[in-house]
C-alpha cells in the first residue's frame, strides 16, 4: 500500500508508462486484498491517485475530467485521454526531437571531422607536396606572402 501511494511520475517517463506502473502495484494489491479478506480496492483509487499526481501540464485536463460523469471516469477513458494530451503537449515532444536531431547533428559532425583528418593525413599539399595540410593552410605559401607583400606568387 504504501508503494502505491509514494509511486510518482519521473521527469523523463512519458504517461503510458507511469500508468503502467500505477496498475502493476494496483493489481498486486488487489490481489493481495482478496487473499486476506476477499474484498477488492476501488477503481476509483487508482483514477484518484493518478490524478493527483500528474505534472502541472495536465492541469486544465484536471477540471475537464471533473465534468466528466462518474460513469465515464474509467481507468482506460484516462488513459486515452491522457495519451492524447500529451501528443499535444509541444515541450516534451520537441524536447525529444531536440535531443534526436542534436545527436544525429553531433555524429555527422565527428564523422566529417575524421574523413576531414584521414584526407589530410593522404594527400599531399599542391604547394609544397608534403602531407598534413591543404594548399589554403601551406606554411610555405603564407611565408611567400610574408616576404613581399606587393608581390603574389600563384602557384
Amino acid at each position: 500500500m504504501k508503494q502505491f501511494f509514494k509511486t510518482e511520475i519521473m521527469h523523463d517517463e512519458d504517461i503510458a508508462s507511469y500508468i503502467g506502473r500505477l496498475e502493476l502495484i494496483f493489481r498486486r494489491l488487489n490481489e493481495e486484498m482478496r487473499k486476506l479478506n476477499h474484498n477488492e480496492l476501488p477503481e476509483l483509487l487508482l483514477t484518484s491517485r493518478i490524478m493527483s499526481t500528474l505534472p502541472f501540464d495536465y492541469f486544465e485536463f484536471k477540471s475537464v475530467w471533473e465534468s466528466i460523469s462518474t460513469e465515464g471516469r474509467t481507468v482506460n477513458n484516462l488513459i486515452e485521454r491522457l495519451r492524447l494530451i500529451e501528443l499535444r503537449l509541444p515541450n516534451k515532444r520537441n524536447n525529444t526531437e531536440a535531443l534526436l536531431a542534436k545527436s544525429r547533428f553531433k555524429k555527422k559532425i565527428e564523422a566529417k571531422s575524421e574523413s576531414n583528418q584521414d584526407k589530410k593525413k593522404s594527400k599531399k599539399c599542391y604547394i609544397c607536396n608534403k602531407t598534413g595540410h591543404f594548399k589554403n593552410n601551406c606554411p610555405e605559401k603564407k611565408s611567400d606572402f610574408s616576404k613581399s607583400p606587393n608581390t603574389r606568387i600563384h602557384r
